[in-house]
């Protein structure tokens, strides 16, 4: 039955898979945009970028592995495993996923950006950017430093943490947020455009422009 899905999937994709230890390995980048494909093997490992963009996949596999990036956005999935593994960026922004597994670790950046999603779990770990706008998010990260820019626009989100330091940049526009934490610090570009904010703390640092 495994050597049939699997067959199927090679026939479909036009991917080479090999079986190791109980599971399906693509050695490199697996970019299955504009194939038929609407279901993906169990336990598979790809050891390069996944990209699913557009694709009618309604979810993802049990113990799926992906060494580099997976791309998502725009494909009918609701949930992400609980068992998920990505080592690079994850996009799974314009999708139906209103709730993250808690325990999610992203090694580079987050883009849930147009999703359902409305709370960040306390245990996320973003190893670069996080893209959380147009979501009905009231929270940001409970870290105080991002290692990539923050962008919280069109957010519900109404305040930031005390000496926050956002290594890209941080765009607020259109939240309803009405003050700047002290000791933040931002190394890009600061966007407070349409926000309700007026004053701007004496400890504030920003390396690029301020948008206001």
């Amino acid at each position: 039955m495994l050597q049939n899905q699997t067959r199927e999937f090679e026939e479909k994709t036009g991917y080479k898979l090999t079986a190791e230890n109980g599971r399906l390995i693509c050695e490199g980048s697996m970019d299955l945009y504009g194939k038929n494909v609407e279901k993906l093997p169990d336990y598979l490992t790809v050891k390069g970028r996944l990209n699913l963009y557009k694709l009618k996949i309604r979810e993802l596999p049990r113990g799926l592995k992906v060494k580099g990036s997976l791309i998502a956005c725009r494909t009918q999935i609701t949930e992400l495993p609980e068992d998920l593994e990505v080592g690079g960026d994850l996009d799974i922004s314009y999708t139906q996923i209103s709730q993250l597994p808690e325990n999610l670790t992203v090694k580079d950046s987050l883009d849930i950006s147009c999703t359902n999603i409305t709370e960040l779990p306390g245990d996320l770990k973003v190893g670069g950017s996080l893209n959380a706008c147009r979501t009905q998010i009231k929270k940001s990260l409970d870290s105080q430093r991002v290692k990539g820019g923050l962008y919280l626009s069109g957010t519900n989100v109404t305040e930031l943490p005390d000496n926050l330091i956002v290594e890209g940049s941080l765009y607020l526009v259109g939240t309803p947020i009405f003050k700047l934490p002290e000791n933040l610090t931002v190394i890009g570009d600061l966007d407070i455009s349409g926000t309700h904010i007026n004053e701007m703390p004496k400890s504030l640092k920003v390396g690029g422009t301020i948008y206001a």
